[in-house]
This record gives structure tokens, C-alpha cells and sequence, in this order.
């Protein structure tokens, strides 16, 4: 393939990479060629590598490679070093038009600071990007805004997180109520938080990270400030078992405090953003932490004993057990706190989450009918607590409620909750452990990428993707087998298989 082609190849794959095809025009102010010199100069010896299309709404040519991963594979392999990416980039950056929403779109894709983390990008060569980026394109909010979360991700020492400060601050003044940049408030202050030596100047970034960050969670449509909020509890948390550990008597007070404040903070989070990694990664680092410190566990049972029908208490002391894999144990304590509190919701929905990872097979009636008796008293009209209304209307399709399933269903596919997470499979029907409940049906209303299956056993349609169908053979009235889970929108089928 002749040099030139080679570097048309690569800066189309280097951009693919991020899912953003290569336009003519760029190519043409990059390279200096027209399409008409890339059909007769370049397509046969790119025919093989690179696809040529229409862009809808443009109607310009664009170019991409065959696959994204291939994309990411060609660049890995020829731009090595952290200055022929910087070269690569630098090229294709300066040759972008600021009054072309395409290029803003790629230039977005290209600065974003975790991409030039995960590119190899140091301090210095990383703060030469952002800088030529905006003598290109002017001040632009958004690479204010990621050089500043570059800045503070790198950072290893309080000078770097004053710099990033003062690139946060030229993305506010032009942009002051934008909740990203409020976040990022936040996150410095946790850095700072993590970097500072004596402990009264980590408890008050820590305080001030909370602080910013609680006041973004009321309207907020995303899980991040839930998840900072969260990292702030626990690193006090790992910060107050360390303390307590040489310490005999006179701890439990404020270990049981931290407990539950991380408690809480992680709770909140799930509760309106289920099912999120970053907030399920700090439930796991909170239960590690529960698990490994016999001073909490005696905290937490002390506490127990002598308030039991503290809700709180009983949540958290339920948690360490489960931590220790104590699962008995933590349904004797939830099951006394609700004797305590009749009418809990969230007693009744700790006690429902328990007997779904020991009891959720959908062949037990009285599983299903003890779950479902939680569940309903877990939920309340008009509450953001997603994760158990998802649970909720789960188990009312389980139990063959199909109207008040779908209502149920309809209420979180309207939520303002992030669409990945609404798609976000879950929860498949099991009629023991480790054994997948088959269903069989019949394919109706078919449409162009799904479809419905209707099965006696069930009392509503489950949707379909025709993609998960044995080589996408699909015809209407086909008979099928299938496993049943669920995501926001309703019951899904899955391992899908033709009955001939």
C-alpha cells in the first residue's frame, strides 16, 4: 500500500475509533486531496480496508474502516509512542473548523480526558493538546472542562489540582450552570481530599466534596454525584476502621456513624440509578470493608441489641452479615426490625431482596407469593426508588398480574433514569439455584429488528430481538423456547431456540 494511502488509512481508523466516521471534507483539508482524487489516487488500494458512504443529513461522503475494533487495532499498532499520538492527534486537530457542528463532535470525542489517559498522555503532553486544541477552536467550555478532569484523574500533588481548578473556572464562566462542571467541583475536592496529609484537611475536602456534590443529586439525571458522595463515605469509613483498630473500648459510637452514613450514601444512589457499575462497585468495596473489620460487626451488633427496632441499625447490621456470607443472621435481624416496624417499606424490601438471592424460583409458590408481599410494601405512589419498583413489577408478572405488570413497567420506562440502564437485562427467571427456567411460545406481531412471543404460561407478551434468534430465522407463528428476564421496559426473552 503506498505511504500516503497508509496515513489516509490510519487518521480514517483513528478517528473510527470513537464510533466517528471520517467526512470528506476533513479528509480533504487533512490530506489535501478531493474525493474525486481519493476514487482514482486511493480506493483501489483501500477498497479492502475502507467503506464509502453518504452521510444522511449532509449528504458528504464519509469514510470508515471495517470495524471499530479493527479501527482500534490498526491505530494501537502504528502509533506506539505518546509522541506519534500526540503528532497524530495535533494533525487532525488543527485541521478542524470550529463552525462545523461535525468537527466540534470529533474534536469533543478526541480531548476527552479519559481518552488520552487510557492513550498513555502525561501531564505535559496531554496540557499541549488542550492548549493547541483551543488556539483552534477558541474557548470552548467543554475542553476547559476536560482539561480540568484530566488534570485532577493525573493528579499526584496539590499544584496539579490548583491548575485544574483554574481550567474548571474558565468552563464555568462560560457555562455556570452546567451540572458536569458542578461535578467536577466536587471530584477535586475528593482528590484534594486523598492527596492531603493531616487528617483535619481530609475531613474538610472530604466534607466540601459531599457538600457540592449533595446538592446535585435532587434533579439529577445521571449517577455521578451519587457515586462521588459514596467514594467520600468511604474512604471515611476506611479511614475510621484504621483508627479504631488499636482502640478496645468507646469506638462503637462513631464506627456505627461512618457505617451508616456509607450505608446510606451507596442506598440512595441504587435506589434511583439501579443496577449502575460505579455505585455496585462501591456496595462491593462497602460489604469488603464490613467483612474484614470484626470492630464494625461489634459495633453494629451492640447497637442492634440495644435499639432493636431501629430501622437503620438493623439495615446496616443485616448488610455486615451479608457481608460474611451470615445469611440466616441477617434475615432473623431484618425480620425482628419488622415486628418492631409493621409498615416499613424499607424493611419490607430488605427482607424482599434476601429472599431473592435464597428463594427467587418461579416454580414455588410460596417464594413467589412471600416475595410479592414484601414488594408491595416496599413501594409508595410517586417515590424515585427505582430499583425496587423494577423489582415490583418483575414480581407481579411472575405472579401472573399482566395489567398491573405492564402499568407498573410503563412507569419506569418514563423515568429519568440513563436509557442504558433502563435496557439493562436482569433478573432471569430460575426454577433453582443455577438452574434457567425454559418457556415455550409462539412468535406474533413481527416486526423488522423484534417481536413478540406469546406463551400459555405467561400472562403478557415478551419482547424479542430477532438478532438473538439462531441465525436471525424468524417467522411468524414459529414456535420457540426461551429463558425469561427483564430490564425497565417490561419482561425479554433470551436464549432463544426454533422448535421445528
Amino acid at each position: 500500500m503506498p505511504r500516503r494511502a497508509q496515513l489516509l488509512y490510519l487518521d480514517i481508523c483513528s478517528l473510527h475509533r470513537f464510533g466517528v466516521p471520517a467526512r470528506a471534507g476533513l479528509i480533504s483539508r487533512v490530506h489535501d486531496i478531493s474525493f474525486s482524487q481519493f476514487k482514482t489516487e486511493f480506493f483501489l488500494p483501500l477498497e479492502q480496508v475502507v467503506y464509502v458512504d453518504r452521510d444522511g443529513p449532509s449528504g458528504d461522503y464519509i469514510y470508515t474502516s471495517r470495524h471499530r475494533v479493527i479501527a482500534e487495532m490498526v491505530y494501537q499498532s502504528k502509533v506506539i509512542s505518546i509522541h506519534e499520538k500526540f503528532d497524530n492527534m495535533s494533525r487532525i486537530i488543527s485541521k478542524l473548523n470550529p463552525t462545523y457542528s461535525y468537527d466540534i463532535d470529533v474534536v469533543g470525542h478526541m480531548v476527552r480526558a479519559l481518552n488520552l489517559i487510557g492513550l498513555g498522555f502525561d501531564l505535559s503532553t496531554g496540557s499541549s493538546l488542550y492548549d493547541l486544541t483551543l488556539k483552534s477552536f477558541g474557548s470552548l467550555a467543554f475542553v476547559y472542562h476536560q482539561w480540568a478532569v484530566f488534570l485532577q484523574l493525573m493528579a499526584v500533588e496539590e499544584d496539579t489540582l490548583d491548575k485544574a481548578e483554574m481550567q474548571l473556572g474558565l468552563a464555568l464562566e462560560l457555562e455556570p450552570k452546567n451540572p458536569a462542571f458542578r461535578h467536577s467541583e466536587a471530584e477535586i475536592a475528593l482528590k484534594r481530599s486523598r492527596i492531603a496529609v493531616l487528617s483535619e484537611q481530609r475531613l474538610a475536602w472530604r466534607t466540601k466534596a459531599v457538600t457540592l456534590a449533595q446538592a446535585l443529586t435532587r434533579n439529577s439525571r445521571t449517577p455521578h454525584p451519587f457515586h462521588t458522595i459514596a467514594k467520600a463515605r468511604l474512604d471515611s469509613l476506611q479511614e475510621c476502621l484504621r483508627d479504631v483498630e488499636s482502640e478496645d473500648v468507646g469506638y462503637e459510637a462513631v464506627l456505627d456513624a461512618e457505617v451508616k452514613d456509607t450505608d446510606k450514601s451507596i442506598r440512595d444512589g441504587l435506589d434511583r440509578f439501579p443496577n449502575d457499575p460505579h455505585l455496585l462497585t462501591s456496595l462491593s468495596e462497602f460489604y469488603s470493608l464490613l467483612a474484614n473489620s470484626d470492630k464494625a460487626l461489634n459495633a453494629l451488633e451492640k447497637a442492634f441489641k440495644a435499639k432493636p427496632q431501629s430501622v437503620l441499625v438493623a439495615r446496616r447490621l443485616a448488610s455486615a452479615y451479608l457481608a460474611r456470607n451470615k445469611l440466616p443472621e441477617a434475615q432473623k435481624v431484618l425480620l425482628t426490625s419488622l415486628e418492631h416496624n409493621p409498615t416499613n417499606a424499607d424493611l419490607h424490601y430488605e427482607v424482599a431482596r434476601l429472599n431473592l438471592e435464597t428463594r427467587d424460583f418461579v416454580d414455588d409458590p410460596g417464594s413467589r407469593a412471600l416475595l410479592l408481599h414484601h414488594l408491595i410494601r416496599s413501594v409508595q405512589r410517586g417515590d424515585k426508588r427505582y430499583d425496587r419498583r423494577f423489582w415490583y413489577a418483575r414480581e407481579l408478572f411472575l405472579n401472573g398480574h399482566g395489567g398491573e405488570a405492564k402499568s407498573a413497567f410503563d412507569d419506569l420506562a418514563n423515568s429519568p433514569i440513563p436509557f442504558a440502564l433502563k435496557r439493562d437485562v436482569r433478573g432471569e427467571a430460575r426454577i433453582s439455584e443455577g438452574t434457567i427456567k425454559r418457556y415455550t411460545g409462539v412468535v406474533r406481531k413481527l416486526g423488522d429488528t423484534y417481536c413478540f412471543l406469546r406463551s400459555d404460561e405467561l400472562p403478557r407478551d415478551v419482547y424479542a430481538s430477532i438478532d438473538d434468534f439462531p441465525g436471525g430465522k424468524v417467522v411468524e407463528g414459529g414456535r420457540v423456547s426461551f429463558s425469561l428476564a427483564f430490564n425497565m421496559f417490561g419482561p425479554v426473552a433470551l436464549d432463544l431456540q426454533l422448535i421445528f
